[in-house]
C-alpha cells in the first residue's frame, strides 16, 4: 500500500471534465499511452517485475486485443430506465430509511464502530422525519443534499458531487444535470470498489447510495427534467434481523 497511487481512467472524458478532489490526481485516458503508462507503473512496484523491453513488447502485441475489448465496451447500448411515479419511489425510500435502525442496531450492540453507528443512526432518524414532511409539500430537490449528508464528513468529494447535482436540478438546466449526475455516481461507485471501507463501513456506504440515488430521482423527476438515465448498480440490502421481544 505504500506504493499505491489513484489514478483516475476516463473514457469517453476529457481531462477537463474531472472536477473537485479527482483533479488532484493524474488521470489517464483509456487509449494507448495512457494504459501503456498503468501496465508499466504496476510492473515497477511488482515482487518480480518485467524487463521494460520486453515489457514494451508483450503490450505491442496485446494492444490489439485490449483495443478491440475497449472498443466492445462503448458499442453497448444502455437502455431507457421506464420513469418511476414519484409516490412509488418516495414509498421506497421512507420503508428503506425505517428499516435502518434495525440493521444498523446489531453492529452497535457488537461494539463495532460504535461512535460511527450513534451518529449515523441520528441522521437517519432525521432523513426519516424529513422525507414525511417531503411527502406533504413537494420539495424533493431538499432530498438531495439531506441524503448526501451523511457523506459529509468521511467522504466530502460525494458530498461536493451531491451538491453540484442539487444546483443543476434547481436551475433546470437538462444539460447539467446529465452531466453533473453522470459524475456524482461515478464517484460513488469508485468509492465502494476501493479498498476503503471496513465490513461496517461498506454496509452503511452501500445503504447510503442507495438513498442518495432514490433522492436524486426524486429531485430530478420532480423538475421534468428530460433526460437518460445511466444503469446504475444493484445495492445489496441486507437481511433485517429483529430484536427478541
Amino acid at each position: 500500500m505504500e506504493e499505491g497511487r489513484v489514478v483516475p481512467l476516463l473514457l469517453d472524458l476529457d481531462f477537463s471534465d474531472i472536477s473537485g478532489p479527482l483533479s488532484q490526481f493524474q488521470a489517464k485516458k483509456v487509449e494507448k499511452q495512457g494504459i501503456k503508462d498503468i501496465v508499466f507503473a504496476i510492473n515497477r512496484i511488482w515482487s518480480n517485475p518485467i524487463p521494460d523491453d520486453r515489457q514494451s513488447q508483450l503490450f505491442e502485441a496485446l494492444w490489439g486485443q485490449m483495443e478491440q475489448a475497449i472498443g466492445e465496451i462503448q458499442s453497448v447500448s444502455i437502455p431507457i430506465k421506464p420513469h418511476r411515479p414519484q409516490a412509488d419511489i418516495l414509498e421506497e425510500l421512507v420503508s428503506s430509511v425505517r428499516n435502518l435502525d434495525l440493521r444498523y442496531r446489531e453492529d452497535m450492540q457488537e461494539g463495532r464502530g460504535a461512535r460511527r453507528s450513534k451518529s449515523f443512526h441520528h441522521k437517519m432518524m432525521v432523513m426519516d422525519d424529513f422525507f414525511h414532511r417531503v411527502a406533504d409539500r413537494g420539495d424533493y430537490p431538499g432530498a438531495i443534499m439531506l441524503g448526501a449528508s451523511v457523506f459529509r464528513e468521511d467522504y466530502p468529494w460525494v458530498y461536493e458531487a451531491a451538491n453540484r447535482v442539487y444546483n443543476d436540478v434547481v436551475t433546470g438546466k437538462a444539460d447539467a444535470v446529465r452531466r453533473s449526475q453522470k459524475q456524482f455516481f461515478e464517484a460513488a461507485e469508485a468509492l465502494r470498489r476501493g479498498p476503503f471501507l471496513d465490513e461496517m463501513q461498506d454496509r452503511a456506504m452501500g445503504f447510503l447510495m442507495h438513498v442518495v440515488d432514490r433522492a436524486v430521482e426524486l429531485g430530478i423527476s420532480d423538475r421534468t427534467v428530460k433526460r437518460e438515465v445511466r444503469p446504475r448498480p444493484t445495492i445489496p440490502r441486507p437481511s433485517i434481523t429483529k430484536e427478541a421481544g
